[in-house]
């Protein structure tokens, strides 16, 4: 499915989000509906390449208990390969959208090189070599519509290499500035409550939701799961009801020294960190 959400008064973006739902899906779950397991994507993916890594429609078929996979999509605003921000193509690397999932700060500018520049500035986002065209972020045009300076052609930029990027960020910006948690909670009170679940007896069990996803997919199930009713990213009171998750996993969430998460001990939480 997808559906227009407005970003500000002059940008629409077109959002998606897949579900797959078992067979017969009323015989397979209680009456309450089946449980929802939501599985975020990393940054510079989309449905069809996180579908394609992770596996969770073949292992949805074999599972004995059922549940309604849904795999949401990140904002289409990279500046990066004309008309391919967003195709469905899952063997294709250059579909690249992303989370606004960072932190609750605001964009920072980067350190200034010292050797303590960092442990004396929280609000330090970066190294300078993070501006650099072989590492810098792509440009996001929801970053750039707040602040038109935040990106600049990249020199290095190659149409026929594949990946390399037309245009870069002038700050330390990693993520998208989309509204997702507008976003999300469209996604949830669709799949619990909406008039196409309803009439195909499929909506899910609201009281069994439950978040996943690696990367910037991890860091988008925990920072989901917060219990602060002051963040745009609590879902304890959508106009759809309570559709917080009742667990997580989270597989090497990213993060920024802007990042601030208390979950209260409210939600069962695994997170997994490692190396190669």
């Amino acid at each position: 499915w997808k559906f227009p959400l407005v970003f500000n008064n002059f940008t629409i973006y077109w959002r998606r989000f897949g579900v797959d739902i078992p067979k017969k899906p009323t015989e397979a779950c209680s009456g309450k509906g089946c449980p929802i397991l939501v599985s975020f994507h990393g940054s510079s993916e989309s449905i069809y390449a996180h579908r394609e890594w992770a596996h969770w429609p073949e292992y949805q078929k074999k599972a004995r208990s059922k549940y309604l996979l849904v795999t949401p999509e990140g904002s289409p605003d990279s500046d990066t390969y004309p008309n391919q921000v967003v195709n469905n193509n899952p063997h294709d690397l250059k579909t690249t959208t992303s989370w606004n999932v960072l932190g609750w700060g605001t964009a920072t500018a980067p350190a200034d090189g010292s050797e303590d520049s960092c442990s004396d500035s929280l609000g330090a986002g970066c190294f300078i070599p993070a501006l650099d065209p072989d590492y810098a972020y792509y440009c996001y045009m929801t970053q750039q519509a707040s602040n038109p300076q935040a990106c600049r052609p990249n020199p290095e930029y190659n149409s026929s290499d594949g990946w390399s990027y037309p245009a870069i960020t002038t700050q330390c910006v990693s993520a998208s500035a989309a509204n997702d948690w507008d976003y999300l909670k469209v996604v949830l009170g669709f799949v619990t409550q909406s008039s196409a679940c309803s009439q195909g007896h499929w909506c899910g069990n609201r009281d069994r939701i439950y978040f996943t996803g690696q990367s910037m997919g991890g860091m988008s199930s925990l920072q989901w799961a917060t219990q602060d009713p002051a963040s745009d990213y609590y879902l304890g009171a959508t106009c759809f009801g309570d559709l917080r998750p009742k667990a997580i996993t989270a597989a090497s969430p990213g993060g920024s020294r802007l990042n601030e998460l208390n979950l209260g001990g409210r939600v069962p939480a695994l997170v997994m960190q490692g190396s190669a």
